[in-house]
């Protein structure tokens, strides 16, 4: 197998939808064949930070429905 059949996945978790105020805060990569059989894993990094689980965008979402009635 060459080089030219590896796929390449990148999974990404912002800390909300607007890209002035948010960003990223975990990432994660796989690298596969064309037969989706996984040749390498990683790296996975996540932010820590004590902010992190209130900036989810489901809750931002949910506090957002909340404040509006």
């Amino acid at each position: 197998m060459s080089n030219n059949d590896h796929l390449s996945w990148i999974d990404s978790e912002p800390s909300g939808l607007d890209p002035l105020s948010d960003s990223i805060i975990e990432i994660g990569t796989i690298v596969t064949g064309s037969g989706f059989n996984v040749i390498a894993e990683g790296p996975w990094i996540a932010e820590r930070t004590a902010r992190w689980p209130h900036r989810t965008s489901a809750q931002v979402a949910c506090i957002a429905r909340l404040r509006r009635g």
